[in-house]
């Protein structure tokens, strides 16, 4: 099916806001998720948090803030990828979002281990005592990443746009809910 000059331009417009959206809500999601790790155990550790040094609370502080948005950026090409492996796969829409949640859950949930292992934070385990300042060499951390539903609903979109340019590109005509919501403008 042929689509006019302006209904390919407005379908690229709405692909582009939908990817830009996914990208902050996953920016936010990442940030959201490795902070509220450190935080929830620097308030249940006041013994431990008291005794960092105002050089390595800010450098705490700089690497959840640069490392949550340099592992967003490193995200862009597995998430693409999947964007990619399921336009070319029969999914169901359940599937396709476990998939998508696999992937930053693992991203996410091994960025927060990583900076409260590197950071000598106590295992989850340890007591919070105040005579104890040795490293927790053997540190374990219980994490579970679930992503909001505005995050869910920034991949869905996307994937909903993929899906109407899929079908577009294939030569199928413009049908179903989907085709008609994304783009109204075709006939």
């Amino acid at each position: 099916m042929d689509l006019s000059d302006a209904e390919q331009q407005a379908l690229a417009a709405r692909h582009q806001v939908a990817v830009a959206q996914l990208r902050d809500a996953l920016g936010l999601e990442v940030a959201r998720f490795v902070d509220g790790e450190v935080v929830r155990r620097l308030r249940a550790r006041p013994h431990f948090f008291g005794r960092m040094k105002p050089g390595p609370r800010a450098s705490l502080r700089r690497r959840v803030d640069h490392d949550s948005a340099a592992l967003v950026a490193t995200l862009a090409q597995p998430i693409t990828d999947l964007r990619v492996y399921y336009g070319a796969e029969a999914r169901t829409a359940a599937e396709e979002d476990a998939g998508f949640t696999r992937t930053v859950a693992e991203a996410a949930e091994g960025l927060a281990r990583r900076l409260l292992s590197e950071l000598a934070f106590p295992g989850d385990d340890k007591p919070d005592r105040a005579d104890v300042t040795a490293v927790d060499l053997d540190a374990t951390y219980q994490l579970a990443f679930a992503p909001s539903p505005t995050l869910v609903w920034a991949w869905r979109r996307v994937r909903e746009l993929d899906g109407v340019r899929n079908v577009l590109v294939d030569g199928a005509p413009a049908v179903g809910f989907d085709a008609r919501w994304h783009l109204p403008e075709h006939g």
